[in-house]
Order: structure tokens, then C-alpha cells, then sequence
């Protein structure tokens, strides 16, 4: 809800503010003149204000302020390590947009996390709703594993396991074939195998196979660290006709923006297009186009000289 929202930026804002003001503490000494304006711009709201602080008063200048200590009360160490956790699998989701050519604007329906250590699912699980809002994808599903979403096909580096087992070499590649998906993910995970051949055992590192990763349509696969990532990047027309209400919230901003309008100032839009999604679109999110360019009415109508044209 917008109140929530609202919450939310005076959160940030608070916690912007305060970082910043201990920032200019702790580089005061190596750039004094900038972290001074900065500290009085953050302080020091007016002119007026100033005169009801001491001229020796902290307040009057960043230079005069204690140097700011270690509190470790505030140090929440679980708190961190969920956080790492998230914005590592949120780094690998980006990347994996990136390999699916999907803005992040375009809303996605699923990303699957395989974490198999029960801290890391329970900071994924905590920190859901922080992941999806920053991938805009609507589901997160945690797995065991990934096994449904690839497979793994694994035959011999012949540079390296010719010279050592000549003419056998090719009983191996047979032995790989037929191993399995337990034995093939620990080679992928950098652990060493052993398999069987004709009744002996032969050791192998991961130096000593290539493995190959197929990935089911429409799914991209990454690493976060200790756990591995999986988007959906396919894209139903409802999830495309939400990505074009997101462009439509965008191009609006902008020319706002350009307009120099003020930030509470009420608008009226008037959209043409030959496109005959985009309109359907609109319709289906007119309320969220609405609310967020604080616009009041939002109708069809025949282009002017006061628009412009715009490429979604």
C-alpha cells in the first residue's frame, strides 16, 4: 500500500541521514572542506537554526563532533548473513536476465533457489519478499536441487586420461555415461569420483572430465556462492501486458521529469498507439499507471503537438 511505501522511504531516509552524518565524522580528518558543507547541509536545516547552537557546539561543525565508535550492540550478525545470502542470489538472477535478455521492468513468474544448508533456506525464505521485489519475479520456490530443470552429461578429457589409461580410456567414457545424477553433481561441486571398470576402481578429479549442462526451455541456470539460482524467463502475454504498464509508468515519469513538474502535481494523459496490446494493457493496470504518476484521468485520444512519441 502506498502508506506502507511511505513507511518505508522515511525508514531509508532516516537511515541515509544517518549514515552520511557519520561518514563526514569518520573522513573528516582526510576531506575536511566538503564532509563540513555536507555536515552543516545535514544539520544545519537554516540559517535561523544555527543561532540556537554554541559556536563551540558539535553541531556547528563537523570538526568539533566526536569520533564516532563502534557500537556492537547494533551489530546483528544472523541478520548479516541472511542479507549476504540474498543479495548473492539476487546478483545471480540479474546475471541470469542478463543471459535471457529480460529487462528487469519485465515482470517473471518463477525463480527456484537449491539450498541444501538449512541457514541458507531459512535467509532465503526471511528475506522472499526482498528478492522477489528487487528480480520482479512473483514466485520463489526453494528445492533440494535443481535435477528437474538440467541435465548433466560427463565424458572423458582424453588429454589428460589418455596417457594415464591408454586403451581403456574408452571403457571410462561407457562407465560415465552410465553414472549417475548423485555421482555427476559431485564433480560438479569440485569432489572427486570413483567409478567402476571391469571390476577395478578408477579415481577421478574434475580435472579429469568435461561435463556438459543442458537446461530445460525457457530456464536460465547460476550459482549464488553455495547455492544455485533458476529463473523462468518465459513470458506469458499477461506478464508481457504488465511489463508494458511498467514502460508506460516510465515514459510518464520522464516527461514529467522534463516538464520540471513538481513532485505532488496532479496530470491528465492522453495515450495513441497502433498497437493493440498496449491498450489492453493500460486497462488492466490503469489504477497502478495511475497511482504512480499521480495522474486522474488516463484515456485514448488522438495524438497533438503536446505529446511526444515514445518506443516501448
Amino acid at each position: 500500500s502506498r502508506g506502507e511505501d511511505d513507511r518505508d522511504k522515511i525508514a531509508a531516509y532516516q537511515t541515509l541521514h544517518d549514515v552520511l552524518v557519520t561518514l563526514c565524522k569518520v573522513i573528516a580528518p582526510i576531506v575536511p572542506f566538503l564532509t563540513e558543507r555536507i555536515y552543516q547541509n545535514l544539520l544545519r536545516s537554516s540559517s535561523a537554526d544555527s543561532t540556537q547552537h554554541s559556536v563551540l557546539s558539535a553541531q556547528f561543525s563537523v570538526h568539533l563532533a566526536d569520533f564516532p565508535k563502534v557500537n556492537a550492540a547494533l551489530i546483528d550478525e544472523s541478520l548479516s548473513f541472511r542479507m549476504g545470502v540474498a543479495k548473492q542470489g539476487v546478483a545471480t538472477g540479474h546475471a541470469l536476465r542478463e543471459q535471457a535478455k529480460q529487462r528487469v521492468r519485465q515482470p517473471l513468474a518463477e525463480i527456484r533457489v537449491a539450498a541444501t544448508d538449512p541457514q541458507q533456506r531459512d535467509a532465503i525464505e526471511r528475506l522472499a519478499p526482498v528478492i522477489l521485489e528487487e528480480l520482479n519475479i512473483k514466485r520463489l520456490t526453494i528445492v533440494e536441487s535443481l535435477g528437474d530443470l538440467t541435465s548433466v552429461t560427463a565424458k572423458p578429457n582424453f588429454a589428460v586420461l589418455g596417457p594415464r589409461y591408454g586403451k581403456d580410456v574408452p571403457k571410462i567414457a561407457a562407465a560415465l555415461a552410465a553414472a549417475s545424477a548423485e555421482l555427476l553433481g559431485k564433480l560438479q561441486a569440485g569432489e572427486s569420483i570413483a567409478i567402476a571398470v571391469e571390476g577395478r576402481n578408477i579415481d577421478l578429479t574434475p580435472a579429469d572430465v568435461n561435463l556438459q549442462v543442458s537446461t530445460k526451455t525457457g530456464w536460465f541456470v547460476g550459482d549464488a556462492g553455495a547455492v544455485q539460482v533458476a529463473i523462468d524467463a518465459a513470458v506469458t502475454p499477461e506478464l508481457a501486458r504488465e511489463g508494458l504498464a511498467r514502460d508506460v509508468v516510465r515514459q510518464i515519469q520522464q516527461f514529467r521529469k522534463d516538464l520540471k513538474l513538481e513532485i505532488q502535481d496532479r496530470i491528465a494523459v492522453t495515450f495513441h498507439t497502433d498497437d493493440p496490446e498496449l491498450p489492453r494493457a493500460i486497462t488492466e493496470w490503469e489504477s497502478y499507471i495511475k497511482q504512480e504518476t499521480l495522474c486522474d484521468s488516463l484515456n485514448a485520444g488522438p495524438p497533438d503537438d503536446s505529446g511526444r512519441w515514445v518506443e516501448l
